[in-house]
């Protein structure tokens, strides 16, 4: 299932937002040694064989899992660490694929519902893989291994993925996210999700042309959301109006507008999505669980003489 190192933080109200996306930056780390950062990766999603595994995407794992933390990690042997690289790249090809019957095989109902709110999505970012690094036992039994990747043409991910070994099959179980660190001139925009109120960006919803333009997000509410972030195309394409409540019905997101990110965020969570070269244009980003928007632009870089 999807688990951060920093969430659900006890954080006195006066610090908000910013206490808890510092807090976020400075723990986010933990699961293990991060693995040196991309610069300007370019999108180029593997493909190959795709077999099915033992696992079921309606059940989840016979252990107990533990959030998965580096002082728990424990390297294992050669082989194994093998066997999981192997099966993540397997994965990779069924998703990428979008073969479903095979994915349903692959996850557990953990990793189901806390990566995607309970089902796969029917809009798959294919994932292009931009590194492997440390492989880890876990003293549940669990094996986990850390990786970068991009999802789509823009959203950078660095996380572990760790996988329960089902019938001598490893079985994706928990994605562990990390803050994502790409290399290039980065800008950080927070987005806030409240109970009482639709999802938006606290300090306003516009930024200039980065290389990185990383969307922090913290959901202060007492449920698990689901967020996308839509290209809705140049900044003089138009943007959706939210109705009072700041929901609009799910017909009314533009039928052209393209996926280009997406995180889940339970109850009390961080996490961002890091896009990098985003395009110039106008954005929606949409709270699935609630039905909720708000707008989003990248404008043309600002240039400075000296």
């Amino acid at each position: 299932m999807v688990h951060r190192e920093v969430h659900r933080i006890a954080v006195p109200a006066m610090f908000g937002l910013l206490a808890l996306v510092l807090a976020f930056s400075v723990f986010a780390g933990q699961i293990g040694a991060q693995l040196e950062p991309v610069a300007s990766p370019v999108a180029s999603p593997q493909t190959g064989d795709c077999t099915p595994g033992a696992g079921d995407a309606s059940a989840t794992a016979e252990a107990t899992p533990v959030p998965a933390s580096a002082a728990d990690a424990t390297p294992v042997a050669a082989d194994v660490a093998d066997a999981v690289i192997a099966a993540t790249d397997n994965f990779i090809n069924c998703y990428n694929a979008v073969d479903v019957d095979a994915l349903v095989t692959l996850v557990t109902g953990n990793l189901v519902t806390d990566k995607f709110g309970g089902a796969l999505p029917n809009d798959l970012l294919p994932y292009t893989v931009l590194g492997y690094g440390d492989v880890t036992s876990y003293s549940d039994g669990r094996v986990g291994v850390q990786i970068q990747y991009l999802a789509g043409d823009y959203q950078y991910v660095t996380a572990t993925w760790v996988y329960a070994d089902m019938d001598g099959d490893y079985v994706l179980d928990e994605e562990v996210l990390q803050q994502s660190q790409p290399d290039g001139d980065a800008v950080v925009k927070g987005f806030a999700i409240a109970d009482d109120a639709p999802i938006s960006f606290p300090q306003g919803g516009t930024t200039s042309f980065f290389e990185v333009v990383n969307l922090q997000g913290v959901n202060g509410s007492t449920s698990q959301h689901v967020v996308e972030l839509y290209s809705l195309g140049g900044l003089d394409a138009a943007t959706p109006v939210a109705a009072e409540d700041g929901t609009v019905e799910s017909t009314e997101v533009p039928v052209d507008a393209t996926l280009v990110g997406q995180v889940s965020l339970a109850a009390g969570e961080t996490g961002d999505i890091a896009l990098v070269n985003a395009a110039v244009g106008n954005y929606l980003l949409v709270d699935t669980t609630d039905g909720s928007i708000t707008n989003f632009s990248v404008t043309e870089a600002v240039t400075v003489e000296i």
